[in-house]
């Protein structure tokens, strides 16, 4: 038992030797694996230090060779540098001489070009000279062209002046023949030559020429005033006229043949003036001392009544609107209903002076009047501001007023002169009447009047001579005018009695001698009467 127990020891004591052993072994067998490491790693940097050396040898041998190479090639790029700068050398003398020989070729072209715009300047001028030697050849030749036509042109003036004053002639000594064919030769003269057409000799030749005679007669007194019915036209006139044989007559027809209706006709009525409502369904006139007829649509056969509106002489009415009747008493405006028969009178206005005219204009609602101081004022009859002074003539004493289309303005005067305002135009003085201006009518741009002198006459606006037509010779004073709308026509009446239709326009006067013409002239009356060296012409177109 205790050998088996010695043996079991002794076996584990070998076992732990043995396994001392093992380990003694194998850390000195660690050690020398490490040193055989170390040796190898030193052996592995030792050679890779060769190498590193070799290859550093050989690259400083390149960089050496290259270093080499580099010298010869610097050596050679100096060379040509050398050469280079050379050559530029050489480039910038040549460039040098170019620019000398630039600069003077430049000198050379300044030099030319001078020459040149000298030569051109001589040109242009002699081409000026050249162009206005031409104008003025022109200028002369058109000159003596327009001497020429003018000359022409005046002398077919005169001739129509002439063969004017034949037509008056021939009238009067009963050859009518002759007379209207001088007429109508001396409208184609003066028109195909652009001439005055209101020549009074030219107008009045055609106006006896034409056989129109359109006057009527049925006043046994002097026809103080006109009023034409609103909306009367040629072919459909209202007219009324009031003489002061206190005869109110109603006129109607058209403008060739009118049939008189008397309204009123009794000798204690002398009338003076009178005056439709805007829509023509009173009518007023005034008479004796501040009294006034009114009577009322359809006028005829229908009674009237009559009222005293003033102490005073009533000269001018006007209706302001289809109720209210003014008229001028002294300096005061007044206003009354024609509808209470004028028992409810009012002022509209007091002036500083006393008024003599008054007119309403429908198209601006104002009322214009004149006063004795030769001022033209203007108020609105719905407002209460102070009269504006519209115009003024000094030392004129105004008879007769007038306010026609786009604000013009004509005034008659006791001297005869008349004055007309356009506009911002200067004022404009009319000479041809010798007596006090009863009335004045615009009529487009004629402006027709009518004077003691017993005569109407035409001024044409148009034109700058502003010399008058006599267009109608009365046998007594010219008092009233009444212009009818849409047509040149004007109708006059005066102490004479007579109502006249004057026609103005001298197209329709000449268009009516030529109706009337039975023949043309012969060839030895042009020859002898108009001129042999102008061609025959034929007016009659039957």
């Amino acid at each position: 038992m205790r050998s088996k127990k010695l043996h079991w020891l002794l076996g584990i004591a070998f076992i732990i030797i043995l396994g001392l052993m093992y380990l003694r072994n194998q850390k000195a067998l660690d050690k020398v694996r490490s040193e055989n490491t170390e040796m190898s790693t030193r052996i592995k940097q030792s050679v890779l230090l060769q190498k590193d050396a070799i290859i550093q040898k050989h690259i400083s041998e390149q960089l050496e060779e290259i270093a080499q190479q580099q010298k010869f090639i610097t050596e050679d790029q100096k060379t040509i540098a050398l050469e280079q700068r050379a050559i530029a050398e050489q480039k910038r003398q040549e460039a040098l001489e170019q620019r000398a020989i630039a600069e003077q070729k430049q000198q050379e072209a300044i030099f030319q070009r001078q020459v040149a715009d000298q030569a051109k300047t001589r040109a242009v001028d002699a081409f000026n000279d050249a162009e206005r030697q031409r104008a003025i050849a022109i200028e002369q030749k058109n000159a003596a062209e327009a001497a020429e036509k003018n000359a022409n042109r005046l002398r077919m003036l005169a001739l129509g002046e002439s063969l004017s004053a034949r037509s008056i002639n021939q009238k009067n000594t009963g050859n009518d023949t002759l007379a209207s064919l001088f007429a109508i030769a001396a409208w184609h003269f003066t028109n195909d030559n652009k001439g005055d057409l209101y020549q009074t000799e030219l107008f009045q030749a055609l106006k006896m020429s034409s056989g129109e005679d359109n006057s009527f007669r049925a006043h046994k007194g002097a026809v103080r005033d006109l009023a034409l019915m609103p909306q009367s036209t040629s072919g459909n006139l209202n007219l009324i006229s009031v003489s002061q044989n206190g005869e109110i007559i109603l006129w109607k027809g058209d403008a060739s043949i009118l049939k008189p209706s008397f309204l009123v006709n009794d000798h204690k009525y002398d009338l003076k003036c009178a005056a439709f409502n805007p829509n023509g369904s009173i009518l007023a006139a005034s008479y004796a001392l501040g009294n006034v007829i009114i009577l009322h649509a359809p006028f005829k056969n229908t009674e009237h009544f009559t009222t005293k509106l003033s102490d005073y002489k009533i000269d001018n009415l006007v209706f302001i609107n289809d109720n209210t009747l003014v008229f001028n008493e002294k300096n005061n405006i007044i206003g009354v209903d024609v509808i209470d028969k004028g028992s409810m009178a009012q002022q509209i206005y007091s002036h500083s002076d006393n008024i003599e005219n008054i007119w309403f204009d429908l198209n601006s609602g104002n009322l214009y009047f004149s006063d004795v101081k030769g001022r033209v004022c203007s108020i609105s009859p719905r407002s209460s501001e102070q009269a504006q002074v519209f115009l003024q003539i000094p030392g004129k004493e105004i008879s007769s007023l007038v306010i026609g289309e786009e604000g013009k303005l004509a005034v008659g005067t006791t001297s005869g002169n008349i004055y007309v305002k356009r506009n911002d135009d200067d004022l404009l003085e009319l000479v041809g009447h010798v007596s006090q201006v009863n009335d004045i009518q615009f009529i487009n741009d004629l402006l027709i009047s009518i004077s003691y002198d017993r005569t109407v006459r035409l001024w044409n606006l148009k034109t700058t001579s502003y010399e008058s037509v006599v267009i109608e010779e009365l046998d007594g004073w010219g008092y009233c005018l009444s212009a009818i709308p849409g047509t040149e026509k004007v109708i006059s009446a005066g102490a004479d009695k007579l109502i006249r239709i004057t026609t103005l326009s001298h197209e329709k006067l000449a268009e009516l001698v030529r109706k009337r013409l039975l023949r043309d002239f012969t060839k030895e009356e042009w020859n002898m009467y108009v001129d042999p060296t102008i061609e025959f012409r034929s007016f009659n177109q039957k």
